[in-house]
């Protein structure tokens, strides 16, 4: 495309997002280019940039080029939001593991840089950015490309960006040039990993430095440890039993920052010390999971209680879930985590790992990193009302202190015997399980005890309130009673025992903690399918498919998004066998489960539900056809309270599939039960689905380039296992078809459905996921 051309098109009305990135992606070489167009990204909210974080911290890291516009950017959106901020962090410290076995190539010492940067930018380090702008010699790059496309038309005004331009690469050289071999990458476990000592005395996310605590004597483990130490361990734990909770708390407001010589400086510390809470918390919660594989199975889920309610600590305390949080950099008032309910959480089933789910409460609009809007948070409220919002200032200035209820300190020595106590008896024995089991058993006693006072203190009542009243979990599927739950119930008995749950701002978030995998896939996957939404939104085609946030931690670490009133449809089976709803002999099938939960088809609520399944299973099947997603047995596959079944789990899209088996050959999948529910290849709901099928194709087809892009961007270079193959482009763009007419297409999609129904290769594999891993 011409010079001329690119400027009409980027000074147009319709000149958006979209076609900034995918023109930064298409001239990575051209200066001027580069630096016009991270310019005009900047005029865009840093939230809608978001969504690109992934591409454009790939595209960085991978091509690394004279440019230094995009590099530029990236620093300047970590200084405006904190949520780009850390997770630009999280991100590039998986990048750097994945470029260690190359230290000497530029896309490693890019790596180190940025990070340096950003790193200086989130810890208020003493390296950090300088305020003054210098020119190095390095100037005359930034003299080329659009700069002089611009100037050589008569459009004065487009320059205006070209002048930051020359101080920007002079700067990146000024970077380059800097002896960053000498200063320390960000190393997060070494620097930011929650102490054993900390975490018992509820000091893990505290904003400031507190002084420094004597260190806890812990007796070295031993798996053939003498009976003598067991004795000691159960005399110590009955001791610690048979004491109660004083009646005398500790002052433990929130630290007030000390006087600084500048508002800069007080900001500068409070974005510090939020950044340090918000890596020891995320750390904490990865950290558990990493725990929880060394357990034996039946004891994982006692194991993971009492390790959250150690956690629970240490909170509330001034972090956040940055894809959870609504805190814009324009409106920067962040919701603040207050609790864990961990009678509650559950690790859920896998074959080497212990993923876990949690359920944590936070204050929407509670946290702001401005020292005057900090200042009136320290003045006006106590530790168990931390607020911002005028929302709930009135009705929190009414709550009592709590030093009369509950002492904190002697909580915090209880819980670090048991915690000591239980750091020894690790390894599998008779006897020190015994013990194991009554101590995590205390330490449940002693977290319930700590919130009943705390909720006899703030609601002022004379006795406490009711506590969590934890579902039955079968152990077998733990999973499964968690999720039947009604997600409006759970809310409000978790509201109603926690201490928070009184407070107009109070919400409940549910995510599941994973460790031992690169999330980095799955965020692909849920970025492709928001796509694929957004557009058949646009267009008014009514498919549905649900958009699950993926929180990329590090390169083997993340949080995932739970999807609230839904069921695995084999934990549906599995109940359904288990109470005998089937009649002797046959198969329990999907359209048997709709009826017995939405009543006859004749009913509307029926009708509702085989809607909704009906137009959910258009929009996946498109979905699963174009990302070739595989594994799709019934553990990977929800069905909700609506009726709308929904694809979750993407290891294995564009080209790989489980254990290259390649029994998944058909273009998704389309049982039979899925057929019967539809009311048979011949009914009018079927037809329907056809109708439906057709024009999501045709709608996402017309819009493919925006697939493409957020594919092609995360290719180049890549270690996600969906690009370990060659022509995975290729064959995406191809099974979009865009050589056939829209009615030519229209005949395809009735050949992929006609080739879907009842594959062999579907019951094939159902069949090995059934006696291979036991999955219905």
């Amino acid at each position: 495309m011409s010079n001329s051309l690119l400027l009409r098109l980027f000074t147009s009305e319709y000149f958006n997002a979209w076609i900034a990135i995918s023109y930064i992606f298409k001239y990575p070489d051209n200066v001027g280019i580069q630096h016009y167009l991270c310019s005009q990204l900047r005029k865009f909210p840093v939230g809608e940039i978001e969504f690109f974080l992934p591409q454009l911290m790939h595209l960085l890291m991978t091509r690394p080029t004279e440019s230094a516009a995009l590099e530029s950017y990236l620093i300047d959106a970590c200084e405006r939001s904190t949520h780009m901020a850390i997770m630009s962090l999280w991100y590039l410290q998986a990048y750097l593991s994945d470029l260690s076995t190359h230290p000497t190539s530029p896309s490693f010492q890019l790596c180190k840089r940025i990070l340096n940067r950003c790193q200086a930018i989130l810890f208020a380090a003493e390296n950090q950015l300088e305020e003054t702008q210098k020119v190095h010699e390095h100037a005359l790059p930034t003299l080329v490309g659009m700069g002089a496309l611009l100037a050589g038309i008569g459009l004065p005004a487009a320059t205006k960006p070209i002048g930051n331009l020359a101080i920007a690469q002079g700067r990146t050289f000024e970077w380059t040039n800097e002896e960053v071999d000498e200063k320390p990458v960000f190393l997060p476990r070494r620097q930011f990993t929650a102490t054993l000592e900390d975490l018992h005395r509820g000091k893990a996310f505290a904003r400031l430095k507190q002084k420094i605590h004597p260190k806890v004597t812990v007796v070295p483990h031993d798996a053939d440890a003498p009976p003598q130490l067991l004795k000691e361990m159960e005399t110590t734990m009955k001791a610690m039993a048979q004491s109660s909770v004083p009646t005398n708390q500790q002052d433990l407001s929130r630290p007030t920052s000390p006087i600084s010589q500048t508002f800069d400086d007080d900001r500068l510390l409070l974005r510090s010390s939020y950044f340090c809470s918000e890596m020891q918390f995320l750390l904490a919660l990865v950290d558990i999971a990493t725990r929880l594989v060394i357990v034996p199975k039946p004891a994982r889920l006692s194991a993971l209680h009492a390790e959250l309610t150690l956690l629970n600590h240490n909170l509330p305390a001034e972090i956040c879930l940055p894809l959870w949080c609504p805190a814009t950099d324009s409106r920067p008032f962040h919701h603040r985590v207050v609790r864990i309910s961990p009678t509650d959480a559950v690790v859920l089933n896998s074959a080497e790992r212990a993923p876990y789910l949690l359920m944590i409460e936070v204050l929407d609009d509670e946290l702001s990193l401005d020292p005057l809007d900090h200042c009136k948070e320290c003045e006006s409220l106590d530790l168990f009302s931390p607020t911002h919002s005028t929302s709930t200032t009135s009705s929190l200035s009414s709550a009592p202190t709590l030093q009369s209820v509950f002492d904190a300190e002697e909580f915090a020595e209880k819980m670090k015997t048991a915690a000591i106590l239980l750091a020894q008896l690790n390894q599998p024995h008779p006897e020190r399980e015994a013990i194991r089991q009554k101590i995590i058993a205390e330490m449940m006693a002693l977290e319930e005890d700590r919130l009943a006072k705390m909720t006899m203190g703030i609601t002022n009542k004379s006795t406490t309130t009711a506590l969590d009243h934890p579902i039955v979990i079968d152990r077998e599927d733990p999973s499964a009673a968690v999720f039947s739950e009604d997600w409006e119930v759970k809310k409000e008995r978790i509201r109603a025992s926690s201490p928070y749950g009184h407070l107009p701002n109070w919400r409940l978030i549910s995510v599941i903690v994973k460790h031992g995998a690169d999330l980095r896939q799955e965020q692909l996957a849920a970025q492709l399918i928001r796509e694929m939404q957004k557009i058949w939104q646009d267009t008014n085609v009514d498919v549905w498919v649900k958009y699950i946030r993926v929180l990329v931690t590090s390169d083997d670490s993340g949080l995932i998004e739970t999807v609230k009133n839904s069921m695995s449809i084999h934990s549906i089976k599995k109940e359904a066998y288990t109470r005998k709803w089937n009649e002797e002999g046959s198969a329990f099938t999907l359209k048997d489960y709709y009826l017995r939960r939405w009543g006859p088809e004749e009913s509307e609520s029926y009708k509702n539900a085989q809607d909704a399944f009906l137009k959910s299973l258009a929009g996946y099947s498109i979905a699963c056809y174009l990302m070739q997603i595989k594994d799709r047995h019934n553990g990977n596959l929800l069905i909700d309270d609506q009726g709308h079944i929904i694809h979750i789990d993407f290891g294995f899209i564009l080209s790989n599939s489980p254990g290259s088996v390649g029994f998944e050959m058909a273009p998704f999948k389309l049982p039979q039960e899925y057929i019967d529910l539809l009311g048979g290849l011949h009914g009018s709901k079927f037809a329907q689905y056809k109708s439906l099928m057709k024009a999501a194709f045709l709608a996402v087809r017309k819009h493919c380039d925006n697939i493409l892009l957020l594919t092609e961007m995360m290719s180049k270079d890549s270690k996600l296992p969906c690009f370990q193959y060659h022509g995975v482009l290729a064959q995406l763009k191809e099974r979009f078809q865009l050589q056939l007419t829209d009615s030519q297409v229209e005949v395809f999609v009735d050949k992929l459905i006609m080739s879907s129904c009842c594959n062999v290769f579907t019951r094939l594999y159902d069949a090995f996921q059934y006696y291979s891993q036991g999955i219905l």
